[in-house]
């Protein structure tokens, strides 16, 4: 995961796959954690069988990122 300028002049890598864990909230929401040398993303799945939409919920905390990912993979053997 990466993020990169509007103009593509810079990027920065803010989670790799192979540094990723992930949790289940008592209430059944999954989240994925994706870790660099400095910076952090936080995704969120939200099981939606007819959308998959990317939503940026910003950055909360310096170099740490939320997003929400909705998507039928989100769902339990949806995907």
């Amino acid at each position: 995961m990466c993020q990169t300028f509007k103009d593509e002049s810079v990027s920065y890598v803010l989670g790799f796959n192979s540094i990723v864990t992930w949790s289940i909230s008592v209430d059944g929401q999954a989240t994925l954690v994706y870790s660099a040398i400095d910076r952090q993303a936080i995704v969120n799945l939200v099981c939606s069988p007819d959308l998959d939409q990317l939503i940026v919920n910003g950055e909360y905390e310096r170099k740490h990122y939320n997003l929400t990912l909705l998507s039928k993979c989100a769902c339990w053997n949806q995907c």
